[in-house]
């Protein structure tokens, strides 16, 4: 047996076992979701945002055209590019994708050929398609497919219909799938076309002995949120000295509902252990079905606390969490939290 049949037997042999599980423990299909962990210090009732691991229970097939005798070097796609017959109604919900390898995320085609001894690895088109079902209860909701990769360009359909587009291998994106999905019974069928082929336009394009591995190859998450959310909070800290530390807030709001909104918008900042060492907050404006990004709040150095043994202070021993929540009456209560240092 020589080192890629070895290789082949490995991956082949633990495609079976699960290697990310989701916080339920169960297959999304049919099954309810849980909330994330939350903060220290938050109850679940101050955290609605939900968000569920979206790894396993996948299909994929790859196509059987390729490119990549040269590896990282290649440039000329040819007919690797092409959608073969066999897939090119794959997109469809009525598809018939039981035939394709079951697959959990993270994953991809470059397992192993890219360390073997042959030359090269492979280099095309895989496609990816999930079944799942949503409870009728987050029916109105505002609903998102997060990946945190997929490389190098994907396409997305949910349920027939096209979502868009991503380039680049090593960003995170997300996608409002809120007007494409089905809830209660319904089958929902997510199709993704993945391919890692040469692109003079999107980088690295240099010639490199660096591997380009094809696929969905980072976690998926799914989530929802209410129809009034925060969609980013930007955070700086412009000012930051042995005696004080400035630390500035910016936070993008979003409204589908058809009124408009008013709420307040909290900022709360927690230290390294969970404690509550500052909170911010303005009273805020959300015109009907528009996104709103709301002015600076800003903060002074908080109270030193007495864990710091550091001298001067360790400032990013003390803030570690940004907790920001927009409740409101009428539109349900939306969180969502950042990680930051200084």
């Amino acid at each position: 047996m020589d080192r890629r049949e070895f290789l082949g037997s490995v991956v082949g042999g633990s495609a079976a076992t699960s290697l990310v599980t989701n916080s339920t423990g169960r297959t999304m299909a049919g099954a309810p979701l849980s909330t994330q962990s939350p903060l220290p210090n938050a109850t679940p009732a101050e955290s609605p945002r939900i968000r569920e691991n979206f790894n396993r229970g996948w299909r994929f097939a790859r196509q059987s055209r390729g490119t990549g005798e040269l590896g990282s070097f290649d440039r000329t796609d040819g007919i690797a590019g092409q959608v073969e017959p066999r897939f090119l109604r794959a997109h469809l919900p009525e598809y018939d994708d039981s035939a394709w390898e079951a697959a959990n995320l993270p994953h991809t085609w470059n397992a192993y050929d890219s360390m073997d001894e042959a030359p090269g690895y492979w280099r095309g088109i895989g496609w990816y398609r999930k079944h799942f079902k949503l409870a009728r209860e987050y029916a109105g909701k505002t609903v998102f497919i997060e990946f945190e990769g997929a490389n190098s360009v994907a396409e997305f359909w949910l349920n027939g219909r096209r979502v868009g587009e991503h380039q680049g291998g090593y960003t995170s994106f997300e996608w409002d799938v809120s007007e494409y999905v089905s809830f209660g019974d319904a089958d929902n069928v997510l199709t993704v076309k993945v391919d890692n082929l040469f692109r003079s336009d999107l980088p690295p394009t240099v010639k490199t002995d660096y591997t380009f591995y094809g696929g969905i190859y980072r976690d998926v998450w799914l989530r929802i949120s209410e129809p009034v959310y925060i969609s980013t909070v930007f955070w700086s800290t412009p000012t930051v000295s042995e005696s004080a530390a400035e630390l500035r807030l910016q936070s993008q709001l979003v409204n589908k509902t058809p009124q408009t909104v008013h709420m307040t918008l909290r900022h709360e900042v927690f230290d390294p252990p969970g404690s509550l060492v500052r909170t911010l907050s303005a009273s805020v404006e959300v015109p009907r079905r528009r996104m709103a990004l709301w002015p600076t709040l800003s903060s002074g150095p908080p109270t030193r606390p007495t864990f710091i043994a550091s001298e001067p202070p360790c400032w990013r021993d003390l803030v570690r969490w940004i907790q920001s929540r927009i409740p409101s009456a009428s539109a349900g209560t939306s969180s969502t939290r950042k990680e930051v240092s200084f």
